[in-house]
């Protein structure tokens, strides 16, 4: 987790690495190999039924974690990246849970859903900014600025190069 912190991965994805990484090793080995990573492929997608993309950031933390493995001297070689090329191609089929845009007017209709003001808010502030999730739970009242219509969003979240929103 050390390593991950230090190459400045965000602390959700160190957070979701190590419980990926935990759970992996309470069923099978640190000595990794195709047998074992069949099996687990097999239990988190057709047994426990996680979608693709959840499985695909199973074996990305996975990835991540043989690399480190094999920079330390641990293992010989990552072998997951040729497992993902073999294994986890979803090129033919679309990926069941691809993004869809909504439409203004359901949009509309969700915003108008809510029940109380503080819902209604947060549904306007996502549909007019473009802000994610923790970039809102981050927020304090100073960062926003009404009369100039924008936020000054907090300075460390990694996929974000601009922190000023418009609304």
């Amino acid at each position: 987790m050390l390593d991950c912190q230090v190459r400045n991965f965000s602390p959700r994805t160190v957070q979701s690495y190590k419980s990926h990484i935990k759970y992996f090793l309470s069923r099978y080995s640190i000595q990794i190999n195709p047998v074992d990573l069949k099996d687990f492929l097999v239990h988190i997608r057709d047994e426990k039924g996680y979608a693709a993309s959840t499985v695909e950031n199973y074996f990305a933390s996975l990835s991540c974690f043989c690399d480190y493995l094999e920079w330390e001297g641990i293992i010989q070689e990552n072998i997951i990246p040729k497992f993902r090329k073999r294994y986890l191609r979803y090129y033919k089929d679309p990926l069941p849970e691809e993004r869809q845009l909504i439409s203004l007017e359901q949009m509309k209709d969700l915003i108008n859903s809510a029940e109380d003001l503080q819902t209604k808010t947060i549904f306007l502030i996502f549909a007019k900014t473009g802000i994610r999730r923790q970039e809102l739970i981050d927020l304090d009242r100073s960062d926003v600025y009404s009369k100039q219509n924008m936020i000054i969003l907090k300075n460390h979240h990694f996929k974000r190069s601009n922190r000023t929103v418009f609304l």
